[in-house]
């Protein structure tokens, strides 16, 4: 008994270790495509963005970002913006544009 308790016990700490080692989505992004022109993503849940307004004005935001799945939610002033996540690209569609990570 106490072997499959061992067992079971290396297999699930396996399992949670290879759930975090998945690809991060932090770091700094040059974006084009739409208005945001940068945008930063920390470690702590934390997005900075940077674009211009439709009139061109240019802004700085700071928010907040989940990842679910292929998807990066961040979230500025309590409304959620949905981008696709395709290895080191974030798309945000044709009014937020395509962001790269550099």
């Amino acid at each position: 008994m106490k072997v499959i308790s061992a067992g079971l016990v290396s297999s699930v700490l396996l399992a949670g270790a290879l759930s975090a080692c998945g690809p991060s989505v932090k770091g700094e992004y040059t974006c084009s495509g739409g208005m945001l022109e940068a945008m930063r993503l920390d470690s702590d849940g934390k997005a900075f963005l940077s674009a211009t307004n439709l009139i061109g004005v240019k802004q700085s935001r700071t928010g907040e970002y989940k990842v679910e799945g292929d998807k990066v939610v961040i979230t500025l002033d309590m409304q959620p913006h949905d981008f696709a996540r395709n290895g080191k690209t974030l798309d945000g569609g044709p009014i937020l544009g395509k962001c790269t990570a550099r």
